[in-house]
């Protein structure tokens, strides 16, 4: 059963909420509480620790701290040393920390704490200015864009390497030259491009049209030859994952992460915990109140994993999973998609298809194609 605590499944990702407040007001963004200047207590970071960081036996031998708000920045570097300490101090296994920021608070300070801790760090900006600032601004409605890049720079002077999120609308689907040389100009050489979707406090999606699987192929497949066709080095993670996929057929598709029992959770910045899917802690309360399946404060791994609550949910997933399998022939490119869409497109998570599964994966499985068959 995919319910099974496995080896396999060992936790091995932990997304942290040290905030739900963000300093931006992306129009876009699925979190619905980014206002409330709360965060999280190192009492509470201590009982993470305790609760879901000291029994190895149910831990992978590495595991991943992503720090995700809100903005993780709006806490300082001093805050991220004391959580570090505390993190590590009841386990074996080595933890690796990330940030995903907006890169508009970034400092020297953070510059150098990143450096003594070998994190890693996201970086959303969504293109050249007048594609962010129409959906990435601050919470004076001014623009975000030359404290987004000003950040970026500090990165780079650091030689901190990082990682470019994009997220794609219809203003931008169309803009791709101009978006390829902005990220050219900026060094970037990892990116990962977000088609928008329909998850949480974000209910509908500019890209919902009748063209809009068909404009985010195009987007994939120029995007990728206008890498392969010049000197850059640009390199798109999904993509490679993809083309591997489709050179070697018989490689074993692992299922999605979001999927697996006891492969990741979720923490807020009140200690509650959330299985699968990230966008599950930052719902609204009753979406929350099904998805909470325990509280750092009170429980166990063992336990939570065990629970009937948290099994209950993952049958249903994998419900879902088996009907993509049965009806869908992306499923060897996914595995059987990401629940979070499934369950705020089709509240369940037995669905099957979404604009998620779209625009993330089937636009870009034909877009890879489509350059494929261009070179033969």
């Amino acid at each position: 059963m995919l319910g099974s605590t496995q080896s396999s499944n060992k936790l091995s990702k932990l997304v942290l909420q040290p905030t739900p407040f963000c300093n931006l007001d992306c129009s876009y963004c699925y979190l619905p509480d980014r206002q409330i200047k709360a965060s999280m207590s190192l009492e509470v970071v201590d009982s993470i620790s305790k609760s879901l960081l000291a029994n190895d036996a149910f831990l992978n031998n590495k595991i991943e701290v992503l720090w995700h708000g809100g903005e993780p920045l709006s806490l300082p570097p001093a805050w991220y040393k004391e959580a570090t300490k505390l993190l590590s101090k009841r386990t074996k296994s080595q933890i690796r920390h990330i940030f995903q920021t907006n890169a508009t608070l970034i400092t020297q300070d953070w510059c150098n704490h990143l450096k003594n801790t070998k994190s890693m760090i996201g970086v959303s900006i969504d293109g050249p200015r007048a594609l962010n600032d129409k959906y990435r601004v601050k919470r004076n409605g001014k623009s975000s864009f030359d404290a987004s890049l000003s950040g970026i720079e500090l990165l780079r002077e650091n030689d901190i390497e990082f990682c470019v999120l994009c997220v794609v609308t219809s203003d931008s689907i169309d803009s791709i030259e101009e978006t390829f040389n902005f990220f050219e100009g900026m060094g970037a050489k990892t990116l990962r491009f977000l088609p928008e979707d329909i998850v949480g406090n974000n209910v509908s999606s500019s890209l919902a049209t009748s063209e809009g699987r068909r404009k985010m192929r195009g987007f994939y497949e120029r995007y990728g030859r206008m890498i392969l066709n010049s000197a850059s080095e640009q390199c798109l993670p999904d993509f490679e994952i993809v083309l591997r996929r489709i050179l070697n057929p018989s490689q074993i598709q692992a299922l999605q992460e979001t999927a697996l029992v006891g492969r990741l959770l979720n923490v807020d910045y009140e200690g509650n915990i959330f299985g699968f899917s990230p966008e599950f802690s930052s719902a609204s309360i009753s979406d929350k109140k099904r998805f909470q399946i325990g509280s750092t404060l009170t429980n166990t791994l063992e336990n939570i994993l065990e629970s009937e609550k948290y099994l209950s949910i993952a049958r249903e997933i994998e419900d879902g999973v088996r009907k993509c399998k049965e009806t869908c022939q992306y499923f060897d490119f996914c595995g059987g998609g990401d629940p979070a869409p499934k369950f705020f497109e089709h509240r369940r998570l037995d669905a099957t298809e979404t604009l998620a599964c779209e625009m993330r994966l089937k636009a870009m499985v034909d877009g890879v194609l489509d350059i494929i068959s261009m070179r033969e």
